[in-house]
């Protein structure tokens, strides 16, 4: 299969074998008539001459060279010579057509390259490292830029993790059976020290190129992932805090009920300079903001949207500040510089106030260790140009400090949900994401400007609203005259049924109270014209839910109902298909409030009879 030569030191062709004949497409008579340098394809022949010097100073030779056949195609073909120095000195030759190798030989380097290409395209870490030296072999481009450098040749324990001694947790032993058989795909999960990334990664062993088993590794980073499993988490968390709240919202309500009640009842059984009044509105404002707190906390976990009115920003934040002094010691000195304008905003007070306690306790945090100052002020403003937010009047609540400050690096990170630099017990991470989130939904922007070691300056601006805030004089203005109809107010605490029969019979009517059910519906049953208006807790035992409604509708369709409830998720969905229901309060009820909605669906009920 293999051509052969005998030439003279001149290069000229003495014998030829017919297989270089067939190789070639010359017969041997016109071969004998040639040339090394009509045969071997070279740019300068005299490369040929030197060549066959080199030969025969050196006794022999082996290499590759390209030739040209009778009809000017090239093959390649693999050449050993020997040099003889009898008979005058000739060079025995023999050649061999490795054209199909070199072929192949490019093709496997297509295909290497190819391979390689698709390595490098896959956003996922994949190296390869001996299972015996731990060298690595291999990396790909993503992996490369992930480390920022290619670190092909090192020790991969020490490369990617910086560890003096193979990892303690390496599964490279696992990856072969005790006969050195590979096992198959090993998948594991951890954090990198270097990157900081979670990865989830598919280990085998693998023949090499040198006939040694390598593992490979692709490795996925799955940091997004993570970091969406710890939110989810947290939203469990604050899902479970939602459902807890609104276990205890009826009973919690309940409470309050009467509180807020009987201190309006005691109110007015004294005289309006009673040293005492001061003190039962300090009873009635902390009524008040624990009943908003915890609808606050309700419409959170039910998603439900709010009701904004016109509110001045001054005597919330006065309220909460009060609030505050008496939780943060006295090393820190709260100051408060607040302007006295009409002005107001579009909002719910109870998130005015979450917002600076949120602000003035991350403020006591920075200064705990030190002691300090926190400087709250509030100003009509013209927002930077930098905010981009659309032009017009703002108000600007700004809380400061002179604490710790906050780092460069995590600046831009600090409204991010559950991102906190804390101890576990001081904070969830939620606190000024809560407030970013407030802040966006009244069309409003936060800043913040902090230097470390010397404070931290947090501006919020919010739009001044056209509509006007309602004055105390307006809202007892609009309160209702008294009446004369029958009332049956329904609930089973005692002490919320004496508080609304007392209240209503104060205004002239005449009220019967009721604290079990199914005794009411027996009273309706009885006389079924005797009321014109029942009032009942949501949540009554032995008729559940709307029951008792739905009763007295199909006894006499006519006696309107008004619902009290502390909590329930049924209410909106549920009360549209009782036509009685007229409508839906949440305790804790203010007296006005349940008077002025008595008399509206007294009033309403008798123009549709009539």
């Amino acid at each position: 299969m293999d051509g052969y030569w005998l030439t003279d030191t001149e290069g000229r062709l003495l014998e030829v074998n017919d297989a270089y004949c067939h190789m070639s497409g010359y017969t041997e008579k016109e071969l004998l008539k040639m040339h090394i340098p009509d045969l071997e394809v070279v740019e300068n022949p005299q490369l040929v001459a030197e060549h066959i010097q080199k030969i025969i100073s050196q006794g022999s030779d082996r290499f590759e060279s390209k030739h040209r056949r009778k009809d000017g195609s090239v093959f390649e073909v693999e050449v050993s010579v020997q040099f003889r120095s009898e008979e005058g000195g000739q060079c025995v030759c023999f050649l061999r057509d490795i054209t199909d190798r070199g072929k192949a030989e490019k093709a496997l380097k297509e295909s290497e390259e190819r391979f390689i290409t698709v390595l490098d395209g896959i956003d996922a870490t994949i190296y390869a490292a001996d299972m015996q030296t731990y060298e690595i072999l291999f990396m790909n481009k993503f992996m490369k830029d992930a480390f920022g450098r290619d670190m092909t040749g090192e020790i991969c324990w020490k490369a990617f993790r910086e560890e003096s001694s193979p990892c303690k947790h390496c599964i490279t032993s696992s990856l072969v059976d005790e006969n050195g058989v590979p096992t198959g795909v090993k998948v594991w999960h951890d954090e990198n020290p270097i990157t900081g990334k979670y990865h989830i990664n598919h280990d085998r062993a693998i023949e090499w190129i040198d006939g040694q088993l390598a593992r490979i590794q692709i490795a996925t980073d799955i940091t997004d992932y993570k970091q969406l499993e710890e939110k989810l988490r947290q939203s469990q968390k604050m899902e479970s805090i939602g459902k807890l709240a609104g276990g205890i919202a009826h009973d919690f309500n309940n409470i309050l009920y009467p509180i807020m009640g009987f201190t309006q009842i005691s109110m007015d059984d004294l005289p309006k300079d009673h040293p005492v009044q001061e003190n039962l509105q300090y009873v009635l404002d902390g009524s008040k903001r624990a009943s908003d707190l915890i609808k606050s906390i309700l419409l959170f976990s039910r998603q439900q949207d709010q009701i904004f009115k016109p509110t001045s920003l001054k005597p919330v934040i006065e309220e909460t500040l009060k609030l505050l002094r008496s939780s943060i010691p006295a090393s820190i000195n709260i100051q408060s510089n607040l302007f006295v304008n009409d002005d107001s905003v579009l909002c719910d007070a109870t998130q005015i106030h979450e917002i600076v306690m949120n602000l003035c306790t991350n403020s006591y945090h920075a200064l705990e260790d030190h002691g300090g100052e926190i400087k709250v002020e509030l100003n009509t403003t013209q927002p930077d140009s930098s905010l981009n937010l659309p032009s017009g009047e703002y108000i600007c609540l700004s809380v400061a400090d002179n604490g710790s400050g906050i780092p460069e690096d995590i600046l831009d990170k600090i409204f991010e949900p559950y991102f906190t630099t804390k101890e576990i017990g001081k904070g969830s991470g939620l606190g000024l994401s809560v407030v970013h989130g407030i802040v966006k939904n009244y069309k409003g922007e936060i800043s913040v400007k902090s230097i470390p070691r010397k404070g931290s300056t947090f501006e919020i601006f919010l739009p001044v609203t056209t509509l006007e805030e309602e004055s105390e004089d307006k809202q007892k203005a609009k309160q209702s005259d008294h009446g004369n109809e029958t009332i049956l107010f329904v609930d089973d605490e005692q002490t919320i049924v004496k508080l609304g029969v007392r209240s209503l019979e104060r205004l002239g009517y005449k009220v019967t109270g009721m604290h079990d059910s199914m005794n009411a519906l027996e009273l309706i049953v009885s006389n079924p014209e005797r009321f014109d208006l029942v009032i009942t807790d949501m949540a009554m035992p032995k008729l559940e839910d709307l029951e008792l409604s739905k009763k007295i509708h199909e006894i006499n369709p006519n006696v309107p109902v008004i619902i009290c409830s502390g909590y329930s998720e049924k209410l909106d969905k549920t009360s549209i298909q009782i036509p009685n229901i007229k409508a839906i309060i949440d305790k804790p009820i203010l007296i006005e409030n349940l008077t002025d909605k008595v008399r509206e669906i007294l009033d309403s009920n008798l123009e549709d009879r009539s």
